[in-house]
């Protein structure tokens, strides 16, 4: 700044344009200077826009985070993210068709009065969810809906690759016994034949008590015990041998 005489003034760093300039070929570089005193600014085909009252108007926008005080969805014949239905009475389930509604909606269900059931949302596919109950309302059983369509930009799981099959080991070689040694048949045993027994000498056939034996052939004595007595035996003329 500087000294005027009565006070110090201070430089003036703002850029005023005077006219519009002729035509922008190019972007625009601020060279990292504010625009201020807007009106309102306009996209192509006012697909965006900020007027005068602060009003931002977009197709699609994209915030790390958002703060508001207060949360308006807007509802039109084309689509709706929240709406009502019913379970009709003696029933267990609503199906609900809304275009809205993906494969990876949030569906959040609140009964405005108590079903006098367990309940649950049961099915969800692309353009409708089922809500259920676990027996029949006794009476037509209202509930607001909201749907939240989830983006998924997680890393999706790693494909598990399959095990690779388990190399077969060989088999073991069969343990075979070793042949039994078989002994050497014995030599047959060559005993020498047993000796004939001897013919039994026949004993001579005794001669008939009435017949004399030839001349010249002796009777055998009887056996006689020693111990016995011996009497003096009778005197017996033989008979006179037979011509």
């Amino acid at each position: 700044g500087w000294y005027n005489g009565s006070a110090v003034q201070q430089p003036d760093n703002t850029a005023t344009i005077t006219q519009a300039p002729a035509e922008i070929t190019g972007p625009l570089d601020m060279k990292g200077q504010a625009i201020t005193g807007i009106g309102a600014l306009a996209g192509i085909n006012d697909l965006w826009s900020i007027d005068g009252n602060g009003k931002l108007t977009v197709i699609e926008a994209v915030a790390k985070s958002v703060t508001t005080r207060e949360l308006k969805m807007e509802v039109n014949d084309q689509i709706k993210t929240v709406g009502t239905d019913k379970i009709l009475t003696g029933l267990s389930a609503a199906v609900v068709q809304n275009p809205a509604v993906a494969e990876n909606s949030k569906i959040f269900v609140t009964f405005k009065k108590n079903p006098k059931s367990l309940w649950w949302v049961d099915e969800v596919h692309q353009g409708m969810f089922i809500v259920k109950t676990e027996q029949p309302v006794v009476e037509d059983a209202a509930f607001d809906y909201w749907i939240i369509n989830i983006v998924d930009n997680t890393t999706p799981p790693a494909v598990e690759q399959p095990a690779p099959a388990p190399t077969p080991e060989p088999a073991p070689a069969p343990i075979t016994d070793p042949a039994p040694t078989s002994d050497p048949a014995p030599a047959p045993s060559t005993d020498p034949a047993p000796a004939a027994d001897p013919a039994p000498t026949p004993d001579p056939a005794p001669a008939p008590a009435d017949q004399t034996p030839p001349s010249g052939q002796l009777q055998p004595a009887a056996s006689v015990d020693p111990s016995s007595t011996i009497q003096p035996s009778e005197t017996v003329d033989a008979p006179a041998p037979t011509p």
